[in-house]
Formats: C-alpha cells, structure tokens, sequence
C-alpha cells in the first residue's frame, strides 16, 4: 500500500495567466492539493484546487476572480503495459460583474462551469 499527498502553493504579484498584476489589483493566492493510493494494480486519486485572483483588469477595485475544481479518478494495470483510465473533473469560475460567456459585457456577472468523465485505455511499450 502507498499513499502520497501532495500540495502547491502560487501566489503574488501575478495574475492568472503568470504575468504581472493589474496595477492596484488584487494578489494571487491558489492551493492546489491531491492525494492517491496505489495497492497492487489500482490507483485512486483526488484533487482539489482554489485559486484567488484579480482576474479582468478592468474590474480592479470592484471585484475578484474566485475558481475552484476537483478531480478524482484512477486506474487499473490490466497487463504489462497495459492500464484502464477512469477520471471525473468538475471546475467552476466567477468574478462580481464579469460574464465569461461576453468578456466583453461588463457590468453582467456569469459564472463559466464544467465537468468531464473521462475513460481511456493507456498503452507502453
């Protein structure tokens, strides 16, 4: 049986695409953290992420991007070189008067979501 946690912390000056912050905008603080299990030929895994940002600049002083996700999934070595991939993501996104659906259309708040479900057959040689 092996268990590994794991977390990163990012966080300053920069927005959410790593450049450098609006001027007089909000800092960076995003954790990101998971966890997996392996015992024989299955691995399980979770994550789970929350970043804080300034987000649009043109929003400085009037609101913040606030994200968070989660994924949680495994798989199972079905032969030598051979693994089943089973995942689940879910993220959501929102900033006070900022549509993610117009990025243009301030004043108009609309969060950005989505989830996944992934399978998948992963082979090495």
């Amino acid at each position: 049986m092996d268990v590994t946690l794991v977390a990163d912390y990012i966080g300053g000056a920069v927005n959410g695409q790593l450049a450098m912050k609006p001027s007089g905008g909000a800092d960076m603080n995003a954790v990101l953290t998971g966890i997996t299990y392996a015992k024989g030929p299955i691995i399980l895994g979770a994550e789970f992420g929350v970043i804080n940002s300034q987000g649009d600049a043109r929003l400085v002083g009037i609101s913040q991007r606030c994200e968070y996700e989660v994924a949680f999934g495994g798989n199972y070595r079905l032969a030598p070189g051979v693994q089943l991939v089973a995942e689940y993501q879910y993220w959501q996104r929102h900033q006070g008067n900022f549509d993610f659906t117009n990025p243009t259309a301030i004043g108009t708040t609309r969060d950005a979501k989505g989830q996944s479900v992934v399978f998948a057959t992963v082979l090495t040689w």
